[in-house]
C-alpha cells in the first residue's frame, strides 16, 4: 500500500510525496519525495524500526510488525481508549505524531 500526501492542506490531489513499505528486501518504511527518498524507517529488530530508536519508549503505544512469505504489516494500537492519536505527513514530507488525552 502508497499513501499519497496532498499538495497542501487546503488541495487534496496528490502530491509528489509518498509513503510505502518497500518489502523488497528486509522492509523498510520509506518517505519518497518524487524520486528521492527523504525518510527510512530502517529494518525492524524484533522491537522497533532501527531508525526509529525511540519507538520502545512510547509507553501509550502497542506496535505489532509481521513479515511472512503471504504479508507484511505495520500496525500501532492506543490501548487507552482515553488518548486519541493520529499521524501527520505535510506536503514537504515532514512527518508529526500526536495524541490528545480527554479528561
Amino acid at each position: 500500500m502508497t499513501l499519497t500526501v496532498w499538495k497542501s492542506p487546503s488541495d487534496p490531489s496528490p502530491s509528489s510525496v509518498v509513503v510505502a513499505m518497500d518489502t523488497s528486501g528486509d522492509p523498510e518504511v520509506f518517505v519518497w519525495n518524487g524520486p528521492n527518498k527523504v525518510w527510512r524507517s530502517g529494518p525492524w529488530d524484533g522491537l522497533q524500526f532501527t531508525g526509529v530508536p525511540d519507538t520502545v519508549t512510547y509507553k501509550n503505544l502497542s506496535f505489532t510488525f509481521v513479515s511472512s512469505a503471504r504479508e507484511v504489516t505495520y500496525s500501532f494500537q492506543v490501548p487507552n481508549t482515553s488518548i486519541m492519536s493520529r499521524l501527520v505527513l505535510n506536503s514537504s514530507g515532514a512527518g508529526a505524531g500526536g495524541g490528545l488525552l480527554q479528561q
